[in-house]
């Protein structure tokens, strides 16, 4: 006697997509969390959108974000710059220094012209 082969199949109930606000990346525990100060997020995401994971990224040097969950890095502002990534601020040019008037540097500050 031969055994009837019973074959079930188990289907898992459809996950509701999961969408974040812009400046937001969806956590391993489905909840939504903004990106630090100092990043930049996504403008929107959602877990349906391809499978791609969205992450937070540094602020390149020469830019910040003072802020949380925001979309975009801010260039320093002339006079001031910003070494490292993933700043959350630009740090002023001390005495007889200047960027020339150049926003967005990464190397600090030079001599002013007729200066040493």
């Amino acid at each position: 006697m031969a055994w009837p082969m019973l074959l079930m199949m188990v289907v898992a109930p459809p996950v509701a997509a999961v969408s974040c606000g812009a400046g937001h990346v969806l956590e391993a525990n489905g909840s939504c969390a903004a990106c630090p100060a100092g990043t930049l997020g996504p403008a929107a995401w959602s877990s349906d959108s391809n499978g791609t994971e969205e992450v937070c990224t540094p602020c390149e040097p020469g830019s910040f974000s003072a802020e949380p969950a925001m979309t975009f890095c801010t260039p320093c502002p002339a006079q001031t710059f910003s070494h490292h990534s993933g700043s959350t601020n630009c740090t002023s040019c001390s005495g007889g220094l200047t960027t020339d008037g150049t926003t967005g540097v990464a190397v600090g500050c030079v001599c002013q012209a007729g200066l040493y």
